[in-house]
Order: structure tokens, then sequence, then C-alpha cells
């Protein structure tokens, strides 16, 4: 099994997917309003690291819960614990749409309105990833089980 650090060595590939507020039109097909953000993905990963223009500061990562196509939106913070460096707070859920609108996610925050979805077909990729990106990534990765 190879270690975190091994796994963030060997990314080759990050893609990006685009984060937006939508509607649904008249014969029930999600239709896009305005870009809200980006999530971030590593070929590798499980964890979705994603940015909304709203929380500039702010980072939410979608996990994968056990039941297919299903996710959790979480933040972390510093723990009070000692051996955990982060805690998770739960703050939504995310879901795989299918029929007319497969290639969505459904993302339901607790606190906004319903209507925040993501593409899942990659708006583009890259190599080389900038720092703050690959940093987000890699702790995410030695954290989601902790």
């Amino acid at each position: 099994m190879k270690t975190n650090a091994a796994r963030v060595a060997n990314i080759s590939r990050v893609y990006r997917f685009d984060i937006f507020k939508g509607a649904v039109g008249p014969e029930g097909k999600i239709e896009k309003e305005r870009s809200v953000g980006i999530a971030y993905h590593a070929e590798g990963f499980a964890t979705y690291d994603v940015r909304l223009k709203t929380f500039l500061s702010d980072n939410f990562y979608l996990l994968p819960e056990e039941t297919s196509g299903r996710y959790s939106i979480s933040t972390r913070g510093p723990s009070t614990f000692p051996g955990r460096k982060y805690f998770w707070h739960k703050v939504g859920d995310a879901v795989v749409l299918s029929g007319q609108n497969a290639g969505l996610m459904k993302l339901s925050f607790d606190l906004f309105t319903d209507g925040i979805y993501m593409n899942l077909y990659p708006k583009d990729s890259f190599e080389a990833m900038d720092s703050q990106v690959e940093q987000t990534l890699t702790e995410a990765v030695n954290e989601t089980k902790t």
C-alpha cells in the first residue's frame, strides 16, 4: 500500500470542475445561470477540494460516503485532541444526479439555498499543480483517515 506522501509525489494530473448556480428548466434539465466556484480533483484521490467565490479564503471538501454517488461536504479545523491534527465539520451533502441531468452533482450546503451544482466533466486538467492546491490536497489526504 502506498503512503500518502508517495501518492502525492505520484500525482500526474489534477482536474478542475465547474461549480455553478443553476435552475431547473421547463423540461426538467438543470440550466447553468452563473459560475460560483471550482473544484479540484487529483488522480488517485477520492476527495475533491472545493473553492467557492463567495468564500475565497475557505476550503470545502467533498468526501465520498459508502453509498455510491453520495458525498459529504465538510470543512476542517484544528483538533483539540492529542494525536489528531484536524477535526472535520460536516456542512452538507452531495449526490450524483442521473437521467437527463447525468454528469452533474447537486451540492446541498446546510446554510445555502438549493441550486448549486458541480459539473462532473472536467473543465481542464494540468500537470503542474500550484503550491496552494498541492498543499491542500496533501493535507486532505493525510487527514481523511484521522
